[in-house]
This record gives structure tokens, C-alpha cells and sequence, in this order.
């Protein structure tokens, strides 16, 4: 997600750098075109979504909880929904659909695997103070 992120703030900051060297004119139209409005709005709705789904992704990583199939969805849809729609448009209407919803889909097992991880604690924590103050023995 980082590399992607950064790939498409490198993509647009080139092609910014490519208009200072173009006439005015020319720099405006390319502005107004429908291919840079296109990625453009991409490459927003990439950064808007990529800082919190990497923070959510780190902290799970830094508490050893594996959500493997969230990593591939959260992936795979944001370079469809990225790449695939800089280069080709959205072919039918269907590329920036598919994207997002596989990364929706990749944010909702993050939420499942989010409720696991705390309802796991959750029961820990349960049983040891149970165990505190009813003199339980706890199986280890």
C-alpha cells in the first residue's frame, strides 16, 4: 500500500514537473483534460484511503495478528483501483467499482479480524480477573 501511495504521489508530482516546462496555454489544457482530472482524482482517492489502512494494517502486524486474505483484497483493489484505471479509464464503468469494492471488502475482514483480536483480550483479561477474585484456577 506505502509503495503504491508513493508510486501515484511520484506519478502526479512528474507530471506536474512535465507542465512547468509547457506553455501556458498548453499547461492549462492539460489541467482541465479529462486524462489529469481522471488521475488526478485517483491519486486523492488513493492517499485519502492509504495512510489509515497502513496505520490499522502496522498496529496489527505489531500485535501478531494475521489478516492475510484483508492484505491481498486492500492490495489488489487499490492498484485496480489505481493503475488500472490511470491507464485504461474506466472500461465499461466497471474498473473503479471493482477497485473500491475490493478494498472495501479488504477494510471489512480488517474490522473482523480488529473484533477477534479485541474480543480475545477481552476473554483473557475476563478469566484472569475471575480467577483473581474467585480463586479460580486458570488452565495455562
Amino acid at each position: 500500500l506505502f509503495v503504491n501511495c508513493l508510486a501515484a504521489k511520484l506519478y502526479m508530482s512528474a507530471m506536474r514537473f512535465h507542465m512547468m516546462f509547457q506553455s501556458k496555454e498548453a499547461a492549462k489544457a492539460t489541467l482541465e483534460s479529462k486524462e489529469f482530472k481522471l488521475i488526478h482524482s485517483m491519486q486523492l482517492n488513493n492517499a485519502e484511503y492509504a495512510g489509515p489502512l497502513i496505520a490499522v494494517l502496522l498496529y496489527m502486524y505489531s500485535q501478531g495478528v494475521e489478516a492475510n486474505d484483508a492484505c491481498l483484497f486492500l492490495i489488489v483493489g487499490s492498484l485496480i483501483h489505481m493503475w488500472i484505471t490511470t491507464m485504461f479509464g474506466n472500461v465499461f464503468g466497471l474498473v473503479v467499482p471493482l477497485g473500491a469494492g475490493m478494498r472495501y471488502y479488504g477494510m471489512l475482514l480488517l474490522v473482523f479480524a480488529l473484533k477477534e483480536m479485541t474480543s480475545k483480550d477481552v476473554g483473557q483479561f475476563s478469566a484472569v480477573n475471575i480467577a483473581r477474585y474467585e480463586r479460580v484456577a486458570v488452565p495455562e
